[in-house]
């Protein structure tokens, strides 16, 4: 079976917010736990200035990694390379992407570790945070989106 996409491209707003999204994704766990801590030593501290200057910087901290990606101009230092056309192949083994200069990349799925849905994207990840991206817009039509998932949850890529 193969699925082949229609030609897309991402822009700096879509590349910057999928970063986002990926970013928050990855210290979801950090965020709770230190907000956790935060109230935790505000409500138990019984106001002792130790606790609440631990307390002050937790929450220095806390606020810090929630708008570091509005900070960081990641979107703008990646290589042009993520917003240029592309159309992606499925096959039953490889997922390649052609790129308007004509280069191939060609990645084997035995390489990727999961396969996670989003709203209007496929994250296709080959370590905890590196991963392709491939929109839902890019597929030809609801049947191949259909089959792309099947082909996924057979290989046990995603849920």
């Amino acid at each position: 079976m193969i699925i082949k996409t229609k030609e897309f491209n991402t822009s700096k707003a879509e590349f910057r917010h999928v970063i986002n999204i990926a970013y928050y994704r990855s210290i979801k766990d950090l965020i709770i736990g230190l907000a956790s801590f935060t109230i935790i030593i505000v409500f138990c501290s019984g106001f002792n200035s130790l606790a609440v200057s631990i307390a002050i910087w937790s929450g220095i901290l806390l606020g810090y990694l929630l708008i570091f990606p509005f900070l960081n101009t990641s979107a703008k230092s990646q290589p042009g390379l993520h917003l240029k056309n592309r159309t992606c192949e499925i096959t039953d083994n490889y997922f390649s992407m052609t790129f308007e200069d004509g280069s191939l990349t060609k990645v084997h799925f035995n390489n990727y570790l999961k396969i996670n849905r989003e709203s209007e994207w496929y994250f296709l990840y080959m370590t905890q945070v590196m991963f392709e991206y491939l929109p839902l817009r890019a597929f030809n039509s609801e049947k191949d989106i259909n089959e792309f998932e099947t082909m996924m949850k057979n290989k046990k890529l995603m849920e």
